[in-house]
């Protein structure tokens, strides 16, 4: 099987809407958690917030629509936007990250898709010279302390005014913070096994 980086890798296949898509991820998470539990790649799978926010892409036509995702991990998010017509931007702080949503952007797409290595919780002027985004996209990316804060600073640099951001997490309450800190109209509502908060920045 091939390597990414340093990664042995596997093909998952991943069902979002009518498609079927197969991506290439780190062999065995578990082997990663044994040999090292620090540095645990928990980027390298898909979880259930990941797949709710593929699945409201796809039910969009996003032709000509500027996309960023952060905290990209498999690339999921953006290739699913770019599919639907979107100029779509992958970002991730992970190196390894980057490069698999680089090479599963390549693979299912046929073409590349557009990486940067960038950390929400500091964005590069590299990444701020490129906004204003019409639509910024996110999941499981309020885990650590701080990450709401943090995350409503990076929305406020990237997205344009009129402009949505879509944050999918896990655990009800789990976005209060960001809601209150940005002050934008709100709404959730819960798919499957995790939950979707659309948020619209003030025009």
């Amino acid at each position: 099987m091939a390597r990414i980086g340093n990664f042995e890798t596997r093909e998952l296949p991943v069902a979002v809407g009518t498609r079927t898509f197969r991506l290439r991820c780190p062999r065995s998470i578990e082997e990663l958690h044994d040999a090292e539990p620090s540095a645990v790649p928990y980027w390298a799978d898909l979880w259930p917030s990941s797949l709710v926010l593929a699945e409201e892409l796809a039910g969009r036509s996003l032709a000509g629509v500027r996309v960023v995702e952060l905290g990209c991990g498999l690339g999921l998010g953006a290739i699913v936007a770019a599919q639907s017509g979107a100029d779509a931007l992958a970002t991730d702080h992970d190196r390894d990250a980057v490069a698999f949503a680089r090479d599963n952007g390549r693979r299912v797409l046929g073409r590349r898709l557009a990486t940067m290595r960038a950390d929400f919780a500091d964005l590069p002027e590299a990444l701020v010279e490129l906004a204003p985004f019409d639509l910024v996209i996110a999941a499981d990316v309020l885990y650590a302390d701080g990450s709401a804060a943090s995350l409503a600073d990076a929305l406020r640099a990237l997205l344009r005014p009129g402009g949505e951001a879509l944050v999918a997490y896990p655990w009800s309450g789990q976005a209060d913070g960001l809601v209150a800190g940005l002050g934008w109209p709100a709404t959730e509502r819960e798919e499957r096994q995790a939950r979707l908060l659309t948020l619209r920045r003030p025009g």
